[in-house]
């Protein structure tokens, strides 16, 4: 059962996508802040982004923005663990623009 459940979480949680495009997702354990799963490229695995992610998961926030992301933070209802999922602000923009061109006539 209990592996079931990991492989859930894994398979359904942490595959998040918007419009079709997989968003980084970062699962840290509670107590410890250890990382337990993260899928971000390497060019944002160093020590300085994982610190400001951690910074906002201690927090107790739910949402945080830079200039180029949003994060939205969460604790699970089945682990000791906290969930962050982070939305790059150029996929947000270009749903945005997907979503106003459809309404908007474009000048003839």
């Amino acid at each position: 059962m209990e592996v079931q459940q990991n492989a859930f979480y894994m398979e359904k949680i942490c595959n998040v996508k918007c419009n079709g495009k997989g968003l980084k997702v970062m699962v840290f354990m509670e107590e410890t802040d250890e990382l337990f799963y993260m899928n971000l490229p390497d060019s944002k695995r160093n020590d300085t982004y994982m610190e400001q992610i951690k910074d906002f998961i201690r927090q107790y926030s739910k949402m945080k923005e830079d200039n180029h992301s949003l994060y939205s933070m969460a604790s699970s209802n089945y682990y000791a663990c906290k969930t962050v999922i982070i939305l790059d602000k150029n996929i947000l923009n270009e749903s945005l623009n997907k979503m106003f061109g459809r309404l908007l006539p474009l000048p003839v």
